[in-house]
């Protein structure tokens, strides 16, 4: 799976977004400071999603499995 990185030239920098990942989006005054902080913004994103699932999944007190999930391109 491939994603889109979208940086948008502003005034004061740039803007930066996932178009296939909603209400994610950064700033940087650079290109480069953008495209970082873009990398740190999904994997912040990433970590409190799985974070809330476990605390979900622990709460519940149901039996679950967790299993690695590839996207590929068919």
């Amino acid at each position: 799976m491939q994603l889109t990185a979208v940086f948008v030239e502003t005034g004061d920098g740039y803007l930066a977004f996932v178009e296939e990942l909603q209400n994610l989006s950064t700033r940087g005054t650079t290109l480069e400071e953008a495209r970082t902080r873009l990398y740190d913004v999904i994997h912040e994103q990433f970590e409190q999603n799985r974070e809330l699932a476990e605390g979900t999944l622990s709460l519940s007190h149901l039996p679950f499995r967790k299993e690695p999930l590839i996207l590929a391109n068919a």
